[in-house]
């Protein structure tokens, strides 16, 4: 089975399922040692935790067009940094 059939499968399946949001290499690879079976990445979580502010303060911050440069930087450290070794 490969990934998109694995997350196809994932959704389909009744209730509901954590998906925690990772923002660098380092929170995808404790997100899956943890053992969650997918993740996803918000460009707002990667810039938010760039600047290191708190989640309270996260709703007041002004962020231009750099959250898709910040998502689009950490993004290939993500996918080489996870292997997620159950999925092909």
């Amino acid at each position: 089975m490969n990934r998109v059939q694995r997350l196809r499968e994932l959704l389909a399946a009744p209730g509901l399922e954590v998906m925690p949001c990772c923002y660098d290499a380092l929170s995808a690879k404790l997100i899956e040692r943890a053992g969650f079976p997918l993740t996803f990445m918000s460009g707002f979580a990667v810039s938010v935790a760039r600047l290191g502010a708190r989640d309270e303060d996260a709703r007041i911050l002004q962020l231009d067009g750099s959250a898709f440069d910040d998502l689009a930087a950490q993004a290939p450290s993500v996918k080489s940094s996870t292997t997620w070794e159950s999925l092909p």
